[in-house]
């Protein structure tokens, strides 16, 4: 057997490589660099197939397989792709050229599946990428029956190629996530720095800090007089654990340990918020990935901006505070006064309104139905069979509306909701995207018992929310989420539309009718939205609502306000 391939196969394998050197400093993204790399492969070596494969984070078997020579057709017979056995795991776990005449007949063969085309030679090797090794290059099917000693040398000259591609292509991209993250940086502690309220304030920092972090959760917590952390506001799938905790005492080392028996399996960063040596709070980030150690740094520069932030709006709500005590305390009785009188004609005017209902029904049209029927009933008795067949029927359908009317006053839930909330949701979410507007997602946990009253006031705000999304927002996906912790449920429905500013003014009130039907039931409705940063509509309210609103009717419907 030769060792060199013919001269000319030699300077065609050269030029090859020449060219290709040049053609991946150009490739526009990782997968097209890959699939040259394949292609390449395969034309250096004179091979029928070859592949590229992609070690995952672990380095103990494949993430990502790259095939080329075979057709799509071929591809979908093998079905699933190899994750790394066989010949395929020797070279994963010797990191070294591995060299195979005959495939079935080697002992570290794996055999091949179902559909797989038959394959005799082969030559793989492992791309090196700063001592850690990146993936593989694999040949099979020597055209000249074997591989050579040349043919692994002109491969280990490409897997150094593809190492520097590789790399190239991972700072460009890392490059450009610096840059964005910056950006998004600035803005973000831009924004913040001009807020002067908490509750304004920390919502914001929380749900665009999340965005930029790339994390689960991300919450801010402020040091009370007593030095317990608590969380007024989080964002993400733990928001609500962390708004129920309060850390006493210990400092944030303490901090970072209750963190972790709270919410186990889930990586936490408690980076302090401290101004002037003197800390207000701290800002954590639980579920992180931060293998480079950018993360870290971008952490750092938020907390530091934030907790600048919540000590000037601290500053500025500790100073109305003062001004406004002496005027807040002249007003105060004459307030409780008004609220409950307000709250004292409102109730007797709903219950007013539904006595006289009730009376008009019964009086009017329930007496009116009960004559008509002893009417019939008496001409039953002395007609003729056919004509008192037919006044039975009759008499059949004034008994029909009878029933028909003593349920009217009991339909006050929309008819989705009869199968409960959770299916309201997925039905109502289904709906708006066969409209082929936007792609939404929903994510419901499990829900406790709560009031009818209280379920209808979240339909209406997952209706009304989703309406303005499909007619407003010119979103491709929206996403729908319904989360409890205890008794407090939390909805949130969010978009990644155009956006707009809340503080406009406008002539769609939908919202502000669910806000008001929010607020009957004791609960909050929060509106988060910018110009090009999407929208999200938040719903806080305990399951049952506060005592005194059972048998509350809810306001009128919102449905069709934009």
């Amino acid at each position: 057997m030769t060792t060199t391939p013919p001269a000319a196969d030699s300077v065609q394998a050269a030029r090859l490589l020449s060219e290709l050197g040049v053609a991946l400093v150009e490739a526009g993204d990782l997968g097209e660099l890959l699939q040259r790399l394949a292609d390449a492969a395969r034309e250096i070596a004179g091979a029928r197939y070859s592949a590229i494969g992609v070690l995952n984070d672990e380095g103990t078997g494949l993430s990502q397989f790259i095939t080329s020579g075979m057709d799509e057709a071929a591809v979908r017979g093998i079905g699933d792709l190899p994750r790394g056995r066989g010949l395929l795991g020797t070279i994963i776990t010797e990191r070294r050229a591995v060299r195979v005449d005959d495939i079935p007949a080697d002992p570290r063969s794996a055999g091949f599946p179902a559909g797989h085309p038959p394959m005799t030679s082969f030559l793989g090797l492992p791309i090196v990428l700063a001592d850690r090794v990146f993936g593989n290059i694999y040949v099979t099917d020597a055209e000249s029956g074997a591989f050579t000693d040349a043919h692994e040398r002109l491969l280990e000259t490409l897997a150094a190629y593809a190492a520097l591609a590789v790399r190239g292509v991972q700072i460009r991209d890392e490059r450009q996530r610096w840059i964005d993250d910056l950006e998004e940086m600035c803005s973000i502690t831009g924004a913040v720095g001009r807020m002067l309220d908490t509750a304004e304030l920390l919502p914001e920092a929380a749900r665009r800090s999340r965005a930029l972090l790339r994390c689960d959760t991300v919450g801010v917590g402020l040091l009370d007089d007593a030095g317990a952390l608590h969380f007024p506001y989080a964002h993400g799938a733990h928001a609500l654990h962390l708004e129920a905790l309060r850390l006493s005492g210990g400092g944030l080392g303490a901090a970072r340990s209750a963190l972790r028996e709270a919410i186990p399996d889930a990586t936490s960063i408690v980076e302090p918020l401290a101004v002037q040596g003197r800390t207000v709070g701290a800002l954590v980030v639980v579920g992180h990935r931060d293998d480079d150690g950018w993360q870290g740094r971008i952490i750092e520069v938020l907390a530091q901006h934030i907790g600048v932030a919540v000590a000037n709006a601290s500053a500025m709500s500790e100073q109305e505070a003062r001004l406004e005590e002496q005027s807040e305390q002249r007003l105060r009785e004459v307030r409780e006064l008004m609220e409950q009188e307000v709250r004292s004609r409102t109730l007797a005017a709903q219950e007013d309104e539904r006595s006289r209902v009730a009376r008009e029904l019964h009086d009017e049209a329930g007496q009116l139905l009960t004559g008509i029927g002893l009417r019939l009933k008496a001409l039953e008795a002395g007609a003729e069979p056919e004509a008192a067949a037919e006044l039975s029927e009759l008499r059949r359908h004034v008994r029909d509306a009878q029933g028909s009317m003593r349920q009217i006053l009991r339909r006050l839930r929309p008819v989705d909701l009869e199968a409960g909330l959770r299916h309201a949701i997925v039905e109502l979410s289904g709906r708006i995207e066969e409209t082929g507007q936007c792609v939404v997602g929903v994510q419901i946990s499990d829900l406790p018992p709560m009031s009818d009253e209280v379920e209808l006031v979240l339909f209406r705000a997952t209706q009304e929310a989703l309406t303005n999304v499909a007619r407003h927002s010119e979103a491709s996906r929206a996403g729908v989420a319904l989360t409890a912790f205890g008794e407090r449920l939390r909805l949130t429905v969010e978009d990644d539309g155009v956006g707009f500013d809340p503080s406009a003014a406008t002539d769609r009130f939908g919202l502000g009718g669910v806000a008001e039907r929010v607020a009957l039931v004791g609960g909050s409705l929060r509106l988060q939205s910018a110009p090009g940063a999407g929208t999200s509509v938040t719903v806080d309210v305990e399951a049952c609502g506060p005592v005194g609103t059972q048998g509350v009717p809810p306001g009128p419907s919102t449905e069709g306000h934009g």
